[in-house]
This record gives C-alpha cells, sequence and structure tokens, in this order.
C-alpha cells in the first residue's frame, strides 16, 4: 500500500495536475506521453467504466511517537493494523499506553501510529469527479467493507526482526493487556518500504542534501 504526504488537502487534490518534466531546449514542459491511461490496467478496473478502477484513497491522523530514521539500508517495516472495540474512547488510551513503552525500546529506529479518519470520503472528495466509481453507491459500499477492517496501523522500524522481536517480547505483558482491553482485532503485515521522496522541510544546507 502507497503513503502520500502532502502540506493540506488542497496540494492533495491539487496533485493530479501535470508538471513540467520533460526537458527541451526551451526548458521543461509538459510530457505529452504521460497519462493516467495505464491506472485501470495496473489496478482493479470497473468493468462497465471503461477507463476508471476502483480507488480507495483514506485520510489517516498520524501520531509521531518516535521519529522515524532511515539509514543507508534495508530496513525492518512491521504495521500493526488494529480494529478498536471502541474507537473514539480508545484513541488516547492507546496513545498513553503504547507511547512510553515504545519509546523505551533499544533498537527502534521510529514508530507512528495512524488512526483512520472516521470520514471515508475525506480523501475521495475533491480528487476524484463526483460522477465516478468512487463517489457511486457501490464505491461508497467498497470502501466501507474496506474501513470496518480496521480503525488504524502502527508502524515500526527496526534493523532487523529479531530486534522487534526482543522488544516486543520484553515488553509482551504490558502491550499485550492494552491489546486486549482496546482492541477486538489485530495482525501484523512486514512492508518492504521504497521511498519515492522524502522531503526535507529544513533550509537547505550548504553541502550537497541526499
Amino acid at each position: 500500500f502507497p503513503e502520500v504526504y502532502f502540506d493540506d488537502q488542497q496540494s492533495w487534490i491539487n496533485a493530479t495536475t501535470l508538471e513540467p518534466t520533460r526537458a527541451t531546449a526551451q526548458g521543461l514542459t509538459i510530457d505529452p506521453d504521460w497519462s493516467l491511461d495505464d491506472g485501470p490496467r495496473l489496478f482493479d478496473p470497473v468493468p462497465d467504466r471503461p477507463g476508471e478502477f476502483k480507488p480507495c484513497h483514506l485520510l489517516v491522523h498520524e501520531h509521531e511517537v518516535l521519529p522515524v530514521e532511515r539509514g543507508e539500508f534495508k530496513t525492518f517495516k512491521l504495521v500493526q493494523f488494529f480494529k478498536l472495540k471502541d474507537s473514539q474512547a480508545s484513541t488516547d488510551a492507546l496513545l498513553q499506553g503504547y507511547a512510553p513503552i515504545v519509546q523505551s525500546w533499544r533498537g527502534c529506529n521510529g514508530c507512528l501510529i495512524n488512526f483512520r479518519d472516521p470520514d471515508q470520503d475525506a480523501a475521495m472528495r475533491g480528487f476524484y469527479g463526483e460522477h465516478t466509481w468512487g463517489h457511486s453507491a457501490e464505491g461508497r459500499a467498497h470502501r466501507a467493507e474496506f474501513c470496518d477492517y480496521f480503525d488504524g496501523a502502527i508502524e515500526y522500524h527496526f534493523s532487523n526482526v529479531d530486534a522487534f522481536v526482543a522488544a516486543r517480547r520484553a515488553s509482551q505483558s504490558v502491550l499485550g493487556a492494552i491489546d486486549k482491553k482496546l482492541m477486538s482485532a489485530c495482525w501484523y503485515v512486514e512492508v518492504d518500504e521504497n521511498l519515492v521522496v522524502l522531503p526535507n522541510r529544513k533550509p537547505a544546507p550548504s553541502y550537497y542534501y541526499r
């Protein structure tokens, strides 16, 4: 699954605007050969809507428990999806329970807790036209069914899987009790992370920045 970051929602809505990326003698121009026409072939196509695929974009609220430090090597990233027994009341309890424990873990290179926005159309509204499949009754039902599986996801970054297992094992009695109290379900998925763009929000240094 892809994760995308924008400064604000309007920037996300404007993301489909073509940018000048082809270098020519006159400078950068819009590439006439680039389009989204391959989308229905790459993703799940809508049978009765030629040129459309089934999008499912969701807005999540990110809480930084530990800032993510990405080294110049392949790391181990694990995502813990969870379904809360009471999504409204359990948000703060989960943050307050997990944060101090995870922050004490040695070898943890970062941890983010994401909660899905209750508005399932938040990331779809304005990005796709109102008459597209994503805003149809079938599209909304498809999205609602998917959202029913989880309320959020915790991202863990470690150098290797053994480091995570050791950290979780040492805290299992406390975290296990929190999971049992707050969650009706949870499962883990290892993610092979590939960064396309990692924005640098600070002023550019005087040396080459990668």
